[in-house]
């Protein structure tokens, strides 16, 4: 019974060992923010990436997301929910109405800005490919499913911060 006990526990020890050393290989592998594109033309049978097109779409990424890594303080936001804030306080709600407007238009900027952004790297990217990858890719996912696929290289969720760093 003590030798049959002493089994399992060194089973068990071997075992948490080798996860252990797994999940540290798993942690220190990098990600290949180009996977997607590079399957997306592998399925479509089209040329792989040259090594050319890999280190020009990587830096491109890579300047993407470091320009839109996290968020920018904005003051004229900062006022403008301070106003808002003071207004309801107030109880002045045509104030506090004219200052949710104010913020609504610096978002809507903002956004506007980050998908300008995202459409010019999508553009940039696409620069890269040339027209055999594009056709064979246009027949494979479509017009919408390549326009998606170029966006979504700028990381994070919805093409937002947060994505990688490229390796």
């Amino acid at each position: 019974m003590t030798k049959s006990l002493g089994r399992i526990f060194l089973l068990i020890a071997m075992l948490l060992i080798t996860s252990g050393a797994t999940l540290c290989l798993a942690q220190t592998q990098t990600i290949d923010v180009l996977m997607p594109l590079k399957n997306a033309l592998q399925t479509a049978g089209a040329s792989a990436l040259t090594s050319a097109q890999e280190t020009g779409i990587k830096a491109l990424i890579n300047d993407f997301r470091n320009a839109h890594q996290a968020p920018v303080s904005n003051t004229a936001i900062q006022t403008a929910r301070t106003a808002y804030e003071n207004a309801i306080l107030n109880a002045d709600s045509s104030a506090a109405a004219l200052q949710a407007k104010a913020i609504a238009a610096i978002q809507a900027d903002e956004t506007a800005k980050r998908e300008a952004d995202r459409a010019t790297l999508a553009v940039n990217i696409l620069g890269y490919l040339n027209s055999t990858q594009v056709n064979a890719l246009l027949t494979e996912v479509g017009k919408r499913g390549l326009v998606r696929l170029l966006l979504d290289l700028a990381g994070g969720p919805r093409g937002g911060p947060g994505g990688p760093p490229p390796q």
